[in-house]
């Protein structure tokens, strides 16, 4: 198959960049020098560049007919290149490179010296031999070679005409009602029609270009087929010669552009509307956009529809974005049905056809090519395409294969490999960003930038190849921190078709036999029994082993490691293990390791050898308690995700030694050498979410202040914790030591004993979120009213505050609280009153709770606070009334009263105040819902 080819030579092109760029790395160089090896790497970079050059010009288009000899040179390829990093990792390893160490004595690093330009030769000779074969190939072709086929894969600018087929608009019908009402607004000028390849996008442009409202309003209607490469002057060219009906043979930009604007400019003065389709708009370069537009720039009569497969489109042209969802099993099957069937002879036909549809996951263009196989056949046979697979059908080969080939090839190198890697996963897999980032970051796929984080690079990978629709979010909760992605299934087929020879899925024991190549696996059993392990091969050369069975592993983990010498990803979650055995301390190229949701009480010693190691995952491991002596040998670092808080009795003694490591759930404060919150000084890169807890062993200011919290900018949850109570003067002290930076997002602080609060708090500006919880003798609350971004703010368990004065709010004459949404007052059981909240204050608050505050009199006016939407009181048994409201109520939505006997009495049904609040759609007291008669629009 040509198009397997394509792809193969794809992913072993981008190999071979990312290896190269590694000659230029600092630790290649220091190779190099140290033992004098320049002249041979100097010499094998120059002969993997002439096999890039070969490969390259395959990638354009280069010989389709030479499958057998190319397919066995790009395995050969790949598996040198792979040789060849597997060298590079092997002597840092040893010579102890990046370190900031000299771990090799005189008599091996001689040895060394003896050894390794032997070992780089006989690469070189390997590479050479392949390149003496591939050019002698190549040179006989490429005078055969056409020029135009060079570029063809490149272009790839079909004529797509603008009639549509009706088929294919089978559930679109409120698709098409959302885009014609965005066309009907005034303000909107560009629509960008987005999705992923096989939607259905230029069939759903199709409709709206031919539908009776478009051609009434629009007296001008033109369509443009774009393609892969954006070239300005041939689209700009083809709306000249639309608009003029005549042909257009001017070639420079400036003369079209003044051309296109002249006749705009007539049609303007004579009222004819014009509508522009872009079909297959690839270019997320803002100064293609520019170049094309300019002459529409100040037209009130042009509207411009975009179809792409990159939502970042929509961002860079300006316009409103309309992503096309994926069609219904049902809908694919009317798709299916739309041309008529042979003589029906299965009883079940229709039954056996909709599961067929089932096998299009949603995508119009493979309803449409199903239903066109289906149609030329009699339905007895209709249950052998069932069972087949789609890549297996020579029709969806043709057709459909070539369509998702153009959303590869539109990737940057950087973002092939990266895709192709997903190819571990099974369908309907849920990606998490921040932990696939890791993995590519631990296989080296991701290319340093200067200083720039390696996770923030990868995130941008990941970012890119969501916007480009290779991953979608079924299921979007703004409320969900942690975003699940997943890969719709045939864009996972592609994946695997790219990297067949190179990334593996185990799913039975008859695939052992076609591992010996292979560099990174998964195991996929449905039923872990099943694996025979005593079967599985030796893989010297695999760098990435994830176990993704349904069932365990167990005590057979030690016989699966003995398998693999050079792991960089080893994955064990959920595997059943209750010991990791001490050989995953051999592994000493592992970067990644995850153990989480296991039995395993305690770690090996042997895993503080593993000086490569970036990523420790051991979440959900309940009966694992403390952490190997030696930890802080682990200098590499960068992730430890792990519940020290709950699980831990004290850090790891030197656990500031980790001085690369960006996350930790929790640092516990001890006051042993060792253990003291010192430990976090030179911890300068953690970011994201910490606690800092056992507070009560921090003595004094000059102690907080050795933490230097306040120049550790990338964390942006902070929680601050005491376990036990202490004195005031001191729990004061120290929480003005731990000052944070100004641009943290979220601030907990729990059991302080201070009376009142550090000024940092109220000028922390960016603050988002602030949890004061337990803080058992304060009487006064800082002003918080002064945070002008604050949304949510929790005040819990503050058995001294008695009443909340002007000094919470903290401004005078202006906006306080600007930004709140959310206010709780918890277990108060001394506050009486809350004065002085001004007419301007806490104008978007959408939440307000008060629950067991049993002295609180009175809740003051909320008269001001428009945005009001629910509002919850609890066992607050003296307050004898509700607040004054805003306005007539309309923006109230739930009023929730329990335990509260005064309240309850006014305000049940036939209460003297119940027709007050009887318009509100929601009230419930004392958990029943009372019978309410909501105000109608």
């Amino acid at each position: 198959m040509d198009w397997d080819k394509d792809f193969r030579s794809g992913f072993a092109s981008v190999s071979l960049s990312i290896l190269l760029a590694n000659f230029t790395s600092l630790a290649v160089r220091e190779i190099g020098k140290v033992i004098g090896v320049n002249k041979e790497l100097r010499k094998l970079e120059r002969t993997l560049y002439k096999i890039q050059a070969m490969i390259d010009v395959i990638e354009l288009g280069y010989p389709t007919t030479l499958n057998k000899p190319w397919d066995i040179w790009l395995d050969e390829a790949n598996r040198l290149t792979y040789n060849v990093e597997d060298l590079f990792e092997e002597l840092i390893i040893d010579l102890g490179i990046g370190r900031g160490e000299k771990i090799v004595g005189q008599e091996l690093l001689t040895q060394f010296k003896l050894t390794t330009p032997n070992v780089i030769s006989a690469l070189v000779t390997e590479l050479q031999e392949l390149v003496t074969e591939m050019a002698k190939f190549f040179m006989v072709d490429l005078v055969k070679l056409q020029v135009p086929n060079l570029v063809v894969r490149k272009r790839c600018c079909h004529g797509y005409s603008s009639s549509v087929d009706e088929g294919l608009m089978i559930g679109r019908v409120n698709q098409k009602r959302e885009v014609l009402k965005m066309l009907s607004l005034n303000g909107v000028s560009v629509i960008c029609i987005t999705g992923m390849a096989g939607t259905g996008k230029t069939a759903f442009a199709q409709l709206l270009f031919n539908t009776k409202e478009v051609v009434d309003t629009f007296k001008l209607r033109i369509w443009v087929s774009v393609s892969l490469e954006f070239d300005v002057v041939r689209v700009t060219r083809s709306v000249i010669e639309s608009v003029s009906k005549k042909s257009c043979k001017l070639m420079e930009l400036e003369l079209l552009q003044s051309t296109l604007k002249e006749l705009l400019l007539i049609k303007e003065l004579e009222k004819r509307k014009i509508l522009v389709v872009l079909d297959d708009f690839w270019s997320e370069e803002h100064e293609d956009w520019e170049k094309f537009y300019a002459p529409f720039k100040g037209s009130n009569n042009s509207k411009v529809i975009i179809t792409t497969r990159s939502s970042k489109v929509s961002l860079v042209v300006g316009a409103e974005a309309f992503h096309l969802p994926t069609l219904s099993d049902e809908d694919c099957w009317e798709i299916m049905r739309q041309r008529p069937f042979l003589n029906h002879q299965l009883h079940n036909w229709e039954e056996v056809g909709f599961q067929i549809a089932k096998k299009c996951k949603g995508l119009a263009l493979v309803a449409k090519v199903l239903g066109e196989l289906i149609h030329c056949i009699p339905d007895e046979e209709w249950d052998s395409i069932l069972k087949s697979k789609l890549g297996d059908l020579p029709q969806y080969q043709k057709t459909v294969v070539p369509v998702f080939l153009r959303s590869y090839y539109s990737l940057p190198p950087h973002l092939k490999k990266c895709f192709a890697y997903c190819s571990l996963f099974p369908p309907g897999h849920e990606f998490e960003m921040n932990t696939l980032v890791l993995l590519w970051m631990a296989e080296g796929l991701i290319q340093p930038i200067s200083e720039r984080r390696q996770e923030d690079i990868g995130r941008e990978y990941f970012n890119d190849l969501l916007c480009r629709s290779f991953f979608n979010i079924p299921n979007e909760d703004p409320h969900v921190e942690k975003k699940i992605y997943k890969m719709h299934e045939l864009t996972l087929h592609m994946a695997q078709l790219i990297s067949s020879s190179i990334c593996y899925r185990v799913e039975d024991p008859s695939s052992y036999s076609v591992l010996e190549n292979v560099r990174h696996l998964s195991l996929c059993y449905g039923d872990a029994q099943s694996m025979e392990l005593q079967r599985f091969p030796k893989c010297e050369k695999v760098r990435t082993l994830m176990w993704l069975c349904a069932g365990d592993i167990g005590k057979q983990v030690s016989f699966l490691l003995e398998r693999f010498t050079i792991l960089r990803v080893l994955d064990l979650k959920s595997g059943g293990i209750t010991v990791l055995p001490h050989e995953v301390g051999f592994l000493r190229y592992l970067r990644y390791l995850n153990v989480s949701n296991n039995s395993i009480c305690c770690l090996p010693q042997s895993i503080t050898e593993l000086s490569r190691l970036q990523t420790l995952v051991l979440k959900n491991c309940p009966l694992l308690t403390s952490l190997p002596e030696n930890f802080s040998n682990l200098t590499s670092l960068r992730h430890l995700e792990f519940d020290i808080k709950e699980q831990l009795e004290c850090m790891p003694i030197r656990f500031g030694n980790l001085v690369n490591l960006q996350s930790v759930d929790a640092f516990i404060v001890e006051s042993g050498d060792g253990h003291t919150i010192q430990e976090l000084k030179d911890m300068t890169c953690l970011q994201g979410s910490i606690c800092i807890t056992k507070l009560e062993n921090v003595r004094d200011k000059e102690a907080a202040d050795s933490a230097f919290l306040n120049l550790k900018t990338r964390i942006n949850k902070l929680e601050l914790e005491w376990r036990i109570p202490g004195d005031g003067n001191v729990h004061l002290e120290v929480l003005t030591g731990l000052q944070a930076h100004r641009d943290l997002k979220e601030l907990i602080i729990t059991l302080y004993c201070g009376y009142s609060f550090p000024s940092w708090i109220s000028e922390s500006d960016m603050l988002r979120v602030v949890h004061l919880r337990r803080c058992l003798v304060c009487n006064t609350l800082p002003s918080l009213g002064k945070l002008k971004f604050l949304e949510c703010l929790i005040l819990d368990s503050m058995p001294s505050l008695r009443v909340v004065d002007h000094g919470f709010i903290g401004i005078d004459g202006s906006v306080g609280f600007q930004s709140l949404k959310s206010l709780s007052f918890v277990d108060m059981p001394q506050l009486t009153r809350w004065v002085c909240l001004g007419c301007l204050h806490m104008p978007k608050l959408c939440d307000l709770k008060f629950d067991k505050c049993p002295e609180l009199l009175d809740i003051p006016s909320l008269s001001q606070c428009s945005s009001l939407k629910n509002i919850e009181v609890s066992g607050c048994e003296i307050i004898g009334t509700l607040p004054d409201l805003p306005g007539n109520l309309v923006s109230i939505e739930s009023l929730i009263i329990s335990s509260s006997p005064a309240l309850t009495q006014r305000y049940q049904v036939d209460g003297p105040d119940w027709w007050k609040v009887k318009i509100i759609p929601t009230v419930q007291i004392d958990g029943v819902k009372m019978p309410t008669v909501p105000q109608q629009d």
